[in-house]
This record gives structure tokens, C-alpha cells and sequence, in this order.
């Protein structure tokens, strides 16, 4: 078989790339920082060095299955002196889709993927929110104030407050102060 014809290998599937994304992918949380606050996100990447142009194939057929199935997703080739070829997911809904696809079948990255879903499902703000940051932001929310309001006392992303008021049953378009129920953590 000619590791370079894609028309003679045999279609992946979820545990083929499971197992390879043990072997050569990574999942981590990267920040963004913007001018009221910071966001953070979950990348997942599989780089593969190459050479001559061998060893690239696999990672193109893995971004053809991904987008097969509807998850965006980039390939990015590096010349030398690296000679690499890299796959990533930035979109959250793409990362998540795609690490319960591989779920199953993962061994080696499966706590990491399994904590990255619920980092994912839990809007991306939670693991990143210290409790007493938390409180403050129901604190602050108890007070009468604002989602902008408590970003900027707080200096953190509107977003974040949001979310946080949103999981402690919190927030809704227009609260006014002495109507909000006090919450602790």
C-alpha cells in the first residue's frame, strides 16, 4: 500500500483518530485578552513532522473526516527548519464535537478530554474563575449592580459575570437591586 494514495487507504473513523490524537494531540486552554478582562478557551492540535511531503497525508485526511463531520477546522504547514504540519480546533462547539467523538475510545488523554468538555459545556469561564471571584460577582450582583458595572469593579470580561450569575440562577435582562436573592458558594 502507498502511504500517499489516498484513494487505496481504508476510511478513519473516531477510534483510528482517538488513538492517534493519544499518541501525537494535544488539548490545552489558551487566554485571550482583551481590553476589560482576559477569555479562555480550549485548542485542541495534532502536529506530525514530515518529510519529503510523507507523513502529511493522515493529518489531511483527519482535517477531510473532521470537516466530513461538520467540525471547522485548519490545517497550517511549517517550512523548515520545523518541516511540520499542524491541525487545530479553536472553535468551541468544533472541540467539544470533537472530543466526544474520540471519547470513547480515548486511554492516554481521556481525563484531559473529559475535562475539557466540561470546561466547554460550563461556557469556558469556571475553571478560570477562582470561588471567591464568584462571590464577588454575586456580591456585587446583591448590590444592584450591572454586568458592566461588575466587569469594570472587577476588571474582568462582562461575559464572565454573566455566566457566573447565569449558573447561580442570577441573572436575567433587567434585575433591580432589592429583588435579588443574596447566594453563597
Amino acid at each position: 500500500m502507498n502511504s500517499g494514495d489516498k484513494d487505496t487507504i481504508t476510511p478513519l473513523t473516531w477510534e483510528y483518530i482517538a488513538g492517534f490524537f493519544d499518541g501525537e494531540g494535544c488539548i490545552f486552554y489558551t487566554t485571550e485578552k482583551y481590553r476589560k478582562g482576559v477569555s479562555h478557551y480550549v485548542l485542541l492540535s495534532v502536529t506530525q513532522g514530515i518529510k519529503n511531503n510523507q507523513g502529511c497525508h493522515i493529518i489531511e485526511r483527519i482535517h477531510d473526516f473532521l470537516s466530513e463531520h461538520g467540525i471547522k477546522n485548519g490545517i497550517t504547514h511549517f517550512a523548515n527548519p520545523t518541516n511540520t504540519i499542524r491541525i487545530q480546533i479553536t472553535s468551541g462547539a468544533s472541540a467539544r464535537d470533537t472530543l466526544n467523538g474520540l471519547l470513547p475510545y480515548l486511554t492516554v488523554k481521556r481525563a484531559k478530554a473529559i475535562e475539557a468538555i466540561d470546561f466547554i459545556n460550563n461556557q469556558f469561564l469556571f475553571l478560570w474563575t477562582s470561588p471567591p471571584q464568584q462571590q464577588a460577582i454575586l456580591d456585587l450582583r446583591a448590590k444592584g449592580y450591572g454586568i458592566r458595572r461588575i466587569g469594570n469593579a472587577l476588571n474582568i470580561h462582562r461575559g464572565t459575570a454573566k455566566n457566573i450569575l447565569i449558573k447561580h440562577g442570577m441573572y436575567t435582562t433587567r434585575m433591580k437591586a432589592g429583588r435579588i436573592p443574596s447566594v453563597s458558594i
